[in-house]
């Protein structure tokens, strides 16, 4: 399904954005395709890989069904289910929710199974979350990428 115009062009002020500085937020309204234009954004970035951060389950399962409409390959890392890691078996995408990428790894969070530079572009969906200290500690810990882009999505800022 094509974009709207609106979310087009969202979606290139992303890139506009991410131009002059590293991250940036999209806001937008309930309803008027937040997801959307993420996984355009997913898409246009291809081959590179990108990490989708949710904070509830329900929004990692919409996420991954929303960008595999654009024909992009996921994976989700929570609880039980673990993305690969090795070079031959990864996805473009990995969504997880940030307790898991907080949890485990010996107190350093299941989050170092991955390298900082596995992904180009970290996602936050619902980020008004973000200030929080567990979402500050996982961007941290893949900002050590210098080329990492992070993008966070909310409609309540």
């Amino acid at each position: 399904m094509p974009l709207r115009n609106y979310q087009t062009t969202a979606a290139d002020s992303i890139f506009d954005e991410w131009k002059q500085v590293k991250s940036t937020l999209l806001v937008m309204a309930t309803g008027t395709g937040k997801t959307e234009v993420f996984s355009e954004i997913i898409r246009r970035i291809q081959p590179l890989r990108a990490l989708v951060v949710c904070h509830r389950q329900e929004l990692i399962y919409q996420a991954a069904k929303r960008i595999e409409s654009f024909g992009i390959a996921t994976s989700i890392e929570m609880a039980d289910q673990s993305a690969s890691t090795s070079l031959w078996n990864q996805t473009p995408v990995v969504i997880s929710t940030i307790q898991t990428q907080c949890a485990g790894g010996n107190g350093k969070g299941r989050m170092t199974r991955f390298a900082p530079g596995d992904f180009s572009v970290v996602v936050i969906d619902e980020a008004h979350h973000a200030p929080a200290d567990s979402y500050r500690r996982m961007i941290e810990y893949y900002q050590q990428n210098p080329a990492l882009r992070v993008l966070g999505v909310t409609a309540t800022p």
